[in-house]
């Protein structure tokens, strides 16, 4: 029997992952350009309503092509792979003396592979910050390069590497491991699978029921509420730095112009050393909140789906003992 949910006009995730971003990018918009019509009736706080919520959905679309492939659930799955591999090889003769001289040539380059992953972890640290300014600009872009020049491997490995970050993988390696040995007992997934894509969709498809674990989709909510800030953010200052590199080379040059925002609520109130100071850090901010709350989705997402498991299993062994 399907129980049927209970319709609802706005859900969590409509609040606060398309209606708060688009609203604050409205207000953002109405602080830093000036001449913008006031609300001074029911019918304009009513359009500022229904483009708000039009403009919060344009962002959640702009946002997921600008935040790239984070490769948390990606990275997660590949390392709870091994385990099964090794569990269902078979147990020859020569694996012990292979094992053995893998051993030697390990504490062999022991030092080699902490310098590595050191500087790997440093590249990975400047990278993050890189995208929190390009991935706006350079996301959308490869989306659509990406299908052209997956036939070039140099272009595609390029393309990949700057317009997605790896957000790291989750610590705690038990959970991930009770969902990787369900997909593969009970779904089309081989050892060493990379279909991570089609292994979410069956997680995100299995939880999205009445009678399931929906935690998950609170944190899924709080993670769209922070990237689709993370974009308001990055446009707002992007806006102020586009008016503000031209009239900073002319005042340079000594060609003493107004600058074209100077008569905006906000140029009015604060320098603008200070406003474009705080809008960098605020998109920083914005974007390293984007990356926690995906690994805490993605955490959450398997425990859930964990959670189901358990609950189907048990409901199996309670039909056992009736029919027994």
């Amino acid at each position: 029997m399907v129980s049927a949910r209970t319709p609802r006009v706005f859900n969590l995730y409509d609040v606060l992952g398309v209606f708060f971003p688009g609203t604050a990018l409205l207000v953002g918009l109405f602080v830093i350009v000036p001449g913008l019509p006031s609300l001074d009736s029911v019918i304009s706080y009513l359009a500022f309503i229904v483009v708000a919520f039009s403009l919060g959905h344009i962002l959640q679309s702009y946002a997921s092509l600008s935040v790239g492939n984070l490769k948390i659930f990606d990275e997660t799955i590949r390392n709870v792979q091994s385990p099964i591999d090794s569990l269902d090889t078979s147990d020859d003769a020569e694996t012990d003396d292979d094992d053995a001289e893998e051993e030697t040539d390990e504490t062999e380059t022991t030092t080699d592979t902490f310098e590595e992953e050191g500087s790997e972890q440093s590249n990975q640290f400047w990278l993050y910050l890189l995208h929190a300014f390009t991935g706006p600009f350079i996301g959308p872009i490869s989306s659509f390069i990406k299908p052209i020049s997956a036939s070039i491997e140099p272009i595609s490995s390029f393309i990949e590497s700057v317009s997605s970050p790896n957000g790291g993988e989750i610590k705690d390696l038990r959970n991930p491991n009770r969902v990787w040995r369900n997909l593969y007992k009970n779904y089309d997934f081989g050892l060493g699978s990379t279909r991570y894509e089609e292994m979410l969709q069956i997680i995100s498809s299995r939880i999205d029921d009445p009678g399931s674990p929906t935690r998950s989709y609170r944190f899924q909510a709080i993670r769209n509420f922070q990237r689709g800030m993370w974009v308001t953010a990055w446009i707002l200052f992007a806006t102020l730095f586009a008016t503000s590199l031209p009239w900073g080379i002319r005042a340079v040059c000594g060609s003493a112009e107004e600058h074209l925002l100077a008569q905006s609520y906000l140029l009015t109130h604060f320098p603008l050393w200070l406003v474009l100071v705080l809008g960098g850090i605020t998109v920083l901010i914005f974007w390293w909140l984007t990356i926690q709350y995906e690994k805490l989705f993605v955490r959450f997402l398997i425990t859930d789906y964990v959670v189901l498991i358990a609950q189907n299993n048990q409901v199996q062994q309670i039909r056992i003992v009736e029919d027994n």
